[in-house]
């Protein structure tokens, strides 16, 4: 995960909380960066983080408050919608019938590569992930 770093005194230092804590943060601003009508991936979160898809995924289960951070807009990297849990139960068709109301595109039941932003070569410059997601 990336390491959290607070501000204080013109000084940077390690806040009060733990890893995961500073990896929700990270992975909440990240989410932030996601337009409406578009979406990236677990892997692509997964590289600026440092960790793994499966990870992202239990972090984005963990998000309390689904629609303020959009976490509905994190896809797998073969365009398929992936999980989504809605009122502590799995529903991956609300997480579509929200990803098309914010005009995200769709072919054969998976994700257009049109609506993808790569965040890392936004951020890095540099693509991590191996783009698998449908024309």
């Amino acid at each position: 995960m990336i390491p959290c770093f607070e501000v204080r005194d013109s000084s940077l230092v390690k806040p009060e909380v733990s890893t995961r804590e500073c990896g929700i943060v990270a992975l909440k601003a990240l989410l932030q960066l996601i337009p409406a009508g578009a979406v990236t991936t677990y892997c692509d979160i997964a590289c600026l983080l440092g960790t793994s898809a499966r990870q992202v995924g239990r972090l984005l289960r963990e998000n309390d408050e689904p629609l303020i951070v959009p976490c509905h807009r994190v896809v797998r990297s073969d365009g398929g919608i992936g999980g989504y849990t809605f009122r502590s139960a799995p529903n991956p068709g609300f997480k579509e019938r929200l990803l098309r109301l914010e005009g995200v595109k769709f072919s054969d039941g998976r994700v257009s590569l049109s609506s993808v932003v790569d965040l890392s070569l936004n951020l890095l410059g540099s693509t991590c992930c191996r783009k698998k997601v449908s024309p």
